[in-house]
């Protein structure tokens, strides 16, 4: 499986980057428009959404290049920039015998605290610095056997990232409840340095905006996009 894994990441073609609208955003916008809900349900179904969306952010960019980083961090209607990679994944089984995955990402510090930390409950310990840490969903301890995790125990992995195949012992830092319903890994910001990551060809900034949709519309006409 790990092989299907890798052909897959390595031959994934490149396309031009686009604004994406996150989920979060399209229910606001319908929830808002009824005037007869409560505030309090209102504010209840903006964090049920932020929470299956797994991100507070507006929109989404992938692969910018440093011309439209530098562009967006200029415009004064984004209030957030959070950057995050895709990193790889790692191929288990679950009790039944099926297919199951851990997908292994990176965020930096606003990513985490401003857009995702918003979409998580029952953090213990924090997020990987060292280049051999690794933060885990809680849904992962199933799958790994892991029956009472602890800040610094030791979690072999065998995975697939951007160089291919790979197997590495990392430390836990520290676990998260997650609503997404998918197993999810982090590592540090230093792994994916000395691995050889960088936001334009691995990653996508999220970004929270001041107004929507009306800054929507304007950080499409305000930013140039890409052909791939």
């Amino acid at each position: 499986m790990l092989d299907r894994l890798e052909k897959g990441m390595m031959g994934a073609n490149k396309t031009r980057n686009a604004f994406a609208l996150l989920a979060v955003v399209l229910t606001t916008f319908m929830i808002t428009t009824v005037f007869s809900l409560s505030i309090n349900y209102i504010e209840n179904m903006k964090l049920t959404q932020v929470r299956l969306a797994g991100t507070s952010a507006d929109i989404a960019l992938p692969n910018p290049d440093r011309r439209q980083e530098e562009r967006i961090a200029e415009l004064a209607y984004v209030s957030s920039i959070g950057r995050q990679y895709e990193v790889g994944s790692v191929a288990l089984k679950n009790d039944e015998g099926r297919d199951q995955a851990i997908a292994l990402a990176c965020y930096d510090k606003t990513e985490w605290n401003d857009h995702f930390g918003k979409a998580i409950k029952d953090q213990v310990g924090s997020y990987p610095v060292e280049a051999d840490e690794i933060m885990l969903s809680q849904d992962c301890f199933l799958l790994l056997g892991i029956d009472e995790p602890a800040p610094g125990m030791q979690i072999p992995l065998a995975y697939v990232d951007k160089n291919g195949a790979q197997e590495k012992t990392f430390r836990l830092s520290g676990w998260f409840r997650s609503y997404t319903g998918a197993p999810m890994g982090f590592v540090s910001e230093e792994y994916c340095g000395e691995a050889g990551y960088s936001v334009e060809e691995d990653g996508m900034l999220s970004l929270s905006l001041d107004s929507m949709p009306d800054d929507y519309l304007r950080i499409e006409n305000d930013i140039e996009l890409n052909d791939g």
